[in-house]
């Protein structure tokens, strides 16, 4: 676990500066970094509340996600576009050695969902298939303002909510699992590849 100091923020809602002086957390070990990871899952990390309007909103930093045991690496980065090719930079060296999953997303809320899909034994890359092909672009993007966001899954279904640029629940949603049992995906391991509705279709091995 690594943390940098962050002293002030602009609100994404009312747009006033705001002092915070806070540190806030940038590498998270998913194995072993347990009250931040918990964070992380309850969507409570790195949040901070604007004092002008109250809005609460997680405060989006450059940020490193690993897990040894789960085999990837998710790095936040706010300035990347959503829709851009694939990142050419190859993993770094202190995890090259492994055979990970390497994902670059621009929200935190991207990186919470791929904890989630890792950590529950899935494909990202599924997961965001039936995104697309169940969710509408007005429904599901832009990504600063709305995101469909994977939740769990059982034998039955998959489950996603809906949430708004502050992380507050819009919507639950249910999938059936069963009509996506046959689709097939490409991997690139050691490279950071950007997967979301806007790329999906460029790893698509096999479809139904």
């Amino acid at each position: 676990m690594k943390k940098t100091l962050a002293y002030h923020c602009l609100c994404q809602d009312c747009d006033k500066f705001f002092q915070l002086n806070r540190y806030m957390t940038t590498v998270i070990n998913i194995d072993e970094d347990v009250d931040e990871c918990i964070q992380l899952l309850s969507v409570t990390l790195n949040c901070v509340k604007c004092p002008e309007c109250g809005s609460a909103f997680s405060y989006e930093i450059p940020m490193l996600l690993f897990s040894n045991k789960h085999k990837f690496a998710i790095r936040v980065n706010p300035s990347l576009v959503s829709y851009e090719a694939d990142s050419c930079e190859e993993s770094p060296v202190f995890l090259s050695q492994f055979q990970y999953k390497y994902r670059e997303v621009t929200f935190q809320i991207e990186a919470l969902e791929k904890v989630r899909i890792f950590m529950a034994g899935l494909d990202d890359k599924l997961i965001e298939y039936i995104k697309l092909k169940t969710f509408k672009d007005e429904d599901a993007t832009p990504f600063e303002d709305v995101n469909i966001v994977f939740e769990s899954a059982d034998n039955h279904s998959f489950f996603f909510a809906k949430m708004d640029s502050n992380n507050n629940i819009i919507a639950h949603y249910e999938v059936n699992r069963k009509e996506y049992d046959d689709i097939c995906f490409d991997e690139c391991l050691n490279r950071w590849q950007c997967i979301n509705r806007y790329t999906i279709n460029r790893y698509i091995k096999k479809e139904n």
